[in-house]
């Protein structure tokens, strides 16, 4: 899956779902800050992750199945939920 697919999931996502994305494309340096703990080989680097916090009335688990419906990967992380290309 590309970079437009993912995106294109993404939407889907969005259609049905009311969340806010609070970390997408991240360049090399933000990623190794010791805040974000972000992986040398995160998809975050290639536009292919997202990590997404649903709104307070949104089902996790309806989401989480949406997300493996559109072939992607998802790791809940608590307080949110990291989407990424397979």
């Amino acid at each position: 899956m590309d970079a437009m697919e993912f995106h294109a999931n993404m939407l889907t996502l969005a259609s049905r779902f009311r969340f806010s994305t609070t970390s997408g494309l991240r360049s090399a340096h933000r990623n190794s800050l010791p805040s974000i703990k972000g992986q040398a080989t995160s998809r975050h680097l290639q536009w292919c992750a997202a990590d997404c916090v649903l709104d307070p009335d949104e089902n996790a688990d309806l989401f989480k199945s949406e997300v493996k419906r559109l072939n992607m990967k998802f790791l809940d992380e608590g307080d949110h939920i990291h989407v990424q290309t397979p």
